[in-house]
């Protein structure tokens, strides 16, 4: 949104995962409010002079959901799913997404995935793969 010092926003949220490491479901919901600032006026011509108007404040109010998890395919593999829905004064957006985690050993991880948002009823296909690597650190003993 705008760039100026009355521009900002807040969230919350609350999530609650079940599962274990290898087979998790988690549900998220929250609320979001972006506010933006602007500063309204018009330049004249004759003068060449910029005409202060008022600051105008825009409120954005919004609040999503998200589902996600993952399951165990074999030893060497999960798949991973994601729904994100999100409402407000803006429109509606639904973006999911899927893919496959693999790799040799359960610290070390490829992952190949897919996605499709959804804004104000248009499908949006997202046609570059999601190419990811993570590695785990291990755990430190006290």
């Amino acid at each position: 949104y705008g760039s100026g010092i009355g521009t900002g926003g807040g969230a919350f949220s609350a999530g609650f995962t079940f599962g274990n490491r290898s087979t998790n479901f988690t549900v998220k919901t929250g609320f979001v409010f972006l506010h933006e600032e602007v500063q309204t006026g018009w330049w004249d011509q004759v003068n060449w002079v910029w005409n202060q108007g008022p600051t105008i404040v825009y409120g954005y109010p919004a609040g999503y959901a998200s589902f996600s998890g993952m399951t165990e395919i074999n030893a060497r593999s999960q798949l991973v799913f994601d729904l994100f829905a999100g409402a407000g004064i803006g429109g509606t957006i639904v973006a999911t997404g899927a893919a496959f985690r693999f790799g040799p050993k359960p610290r070390h991880r490829f992952q190949l995935g897919l996605s499709l948002v959804i804004t104000d009823g248009f499908f949006i296909p997202v046609p570059i793969p999601n190419i990811s690597y993570s590695f785990i650190l291990p755990k430190f003993r006290e």
